[in-house]
């Protein structure tokens, strides 16, 4: 089949400055062999601000070997979306990481807001789907080459210490196929315990329930930024089809904090015949007193020709703090990878208007191929303080049936022959 699977790498924004470059810890685990008829792609929405000249950004392996680029012209004025050409990962599994180079001249600054794996398959018959589960506020910028952080804590029981930027994500199992045998799920959580005394702790909790799924939890006593991953199956105790899931995180000892930089949950394919690709178009988003905002900073493209039989929904997770509600817009925005302005997709809105977060998905849309989605946000009345979580682009896909041998095939009974 015809698909195409998004790793997100980054859960909080990065920069560098003058002061040089900045690689990455966050780690995101790859394995080549999850895929068949692959072509990779290396894709970001950055901006170099107040610079000499362009300035790059590079996907390192876990040797620190650059695998892919990508150049980020200076002075453009705004966020633009910027993919490599086609890049050879490391074979077998391995991690990855971002790498901003440093910029030149008194408060230049290189600004990372989304770093994207795009992986395009063609004649698919295995893949493994990525579902991102963490996203700090997008404004937040951590240039720290030791830990960046989306959340830390120093709870022993397992907690959510900074609520608004864990996502909800949704088992819905009509929505894949086939499974992989075995363990197909896996949950990921970069993780770093600053002192080796303490062990930090990750899982998946199953929202619905309030109950932990004691087989994905993962641990470290690692100082540095680590990829801990726990495979599972599909029949985990309270991974149940139908319930809501997020991350929650803990530390083995109250004085040892420990720190998450970030978290998804994928799932292993095999055959592939169903899937569906989240693009993250915005993260954590305080909305205040404004009549509306557009948010560009994690624009994705849409191409109908990489997927087959495509379906499109609009996703998200956000509340209301006051009255009122809360409304957020899948935004066209035609064939521009920079700037504003665009038009709303019909159908899209979606409206939070409670104050516990909730997960939200659009019916079926209708959008345009070749063009760049970004995201819009406006409410019904004062006082406008609320918040997204986050919002994804997501493209179902379905395998196309075999074509039928018409030379040799009967036509069903009273029905015409084709002209």
């Amino acid at each position: 089949m015809k698909c195409q699977v998004v790793l997100e790498l980054l859960d909080v924004a990065a920069t560098s400055d003058s002061t040089g470059p900045r690689t990455c810890p966050t780690r995101t685990p790859l394995d080549t062999g999850d895929y068949d008829g692959a072509t990779y792609y290396f894709e970001v929405v950055a901006e170099s601000v107040i610079d000499t000249g362009a300035r790059t950004i590079d996907l390192y392996n876990s040797a620190g070997s650059s695998v892919a680029q990508v150049s980020v012209p200076a002075l453009i004025g705004s966020r633009k979306r910027i993919r490599s050409a086609s890049f050879t990962p490391t074979a077998g599994l391995d991690d990855y990481r971002v790498r901003l180079e440093g910029t030149t001249g008194i408060n230049s600054k290189l600004y990372l807001d989304t770093a994207r794996i795009i992986i395009a398959q063609t004649g698919a018959t295995k893949t493994r789907l990525s579902f991102p589960l963490m996203g700090a506020n997008d404004d937040k910028y951590d240039g720290s080459t030791v830990s960046q952080t989306v959340d830390d804590t120093i709870s022993t029981t397992y907690t959510a210490v900074a609520p608004n930027f864990y996502s909800i994500w949704k088992k819905t199992s009509a929505s894949l196929a086939t499974l992989a045998s075995g363990s197909p799920w896996r949950f990921e959580a970069c993780l770093r315990s600053p002192n080796a005394l303490g062990t930090a702790y990750a899982s998946l909790f199953n929202k619905t329930d309030n109950t932990q799924v004691t087989a994905s939890e993962v641990s470290t006593t690692s100082t540095t930024t680590v990829a801990a991953t726990a495979a599972f199956a599909d029949n985990a105790t309270n991974f149940d089809n139908l319930d809501s899931f997020e991350c929650r995180i803990k530390t083995s000892n109250a004085a040892y904090r420990i720190v998450i930089s970030r978290c998804a949950l994928s799932a292993a394919l095999n055959p592939a015949t169903k899937t569906e690709s989240y693009y993250r178009i915005q993260r954590e988003r305080y909305f205040p007193a404004e009549a509306f905002t557009t948010v560009t900073l994690g624009r994705a493209l849409y191409d109908s020709a990489t997927f087959d039989q495509p379906v499109i929904y609009f996703e998200g997770v956000g509340y209301r703090t006051f009255s009122g509600a809360l409304y957020a817009h899948l935004r066209d925005h035609s064939t521009n990878d920079s700037g504003t302005n665009g038009t709303n997709v019909t159908s899209s809105q979606q409206t939070y208007n409670t104050g516990a977060k909730v997960l939200s998905r659009s019916a079926a849309l209708t959008i345009t191929s070749g063009d760049r989605f970004i995201s819009y946000l406006d409410s019904d009345s004062a006082p406008w303080g609320s918040y997204i979580i986050c919002s994804f682009l997501v493209v179902a896909a379905t395998e196309a049936a075999a074509a039928e041998d018409t030379m040799h095939a009967q036509p069903a009974l009273g029905a015409g022959l084709a002209a």
